[in-house]
């Protein structure tokens, strides 16, 4: 008997036609992938100048913020000043008083102690 016959040839054709049915399913769903992976990397393109203004936009507040933030500290640096100097010169003020009234006082007791 021959040891190719009819029946080795269509088992092997029904082969040989899944093979290529499964490839082609492969390539239908390669050819789906690329186009949502296409869809996918145009997104990303989008989203990545969304960031890249978002950066800028960023840059810029901190930039304001900045500004904002050195004027505040001189603002509050002159106020401080101004507060110490008042304190300092309150506190000469309630010394020289103290002083004053220490020296009537003194006066005080030393008139009194002549006239005793």
């Amino acid at each position: 008997m021959d040891s190719y016959d009819g029946r080795m040839a269509v088992e092997r054709s029904r082969w040989t036609d899944d093979r290529l049915d499964e490839l082609a399913d492969r390539v239908m769903r390669q050819d789906v992938l690329e186009v949502r992976f296409d869809g996918l990397e145009r997104r990303f393109d989008g989203l990545e100048s969304a960031v890249q203004e978002l950066r800028l936009e960023m840059q810029g507040l901190r930039g304001d913020l900045t500004g904002q933030a050195n004027d505040l500290r001189s603002d509050l640096s002159g106020q401080v000043n101004s507060l110490r100097s008042e304190l300092y010169d309150t506190r000469r003020w309630l010394m020289t008083m103290w002083l004053t009234g220490l020296l009537g006082l003194a006066a005080l007791f030393v008139e009194i102690s002549l006239r005793t």
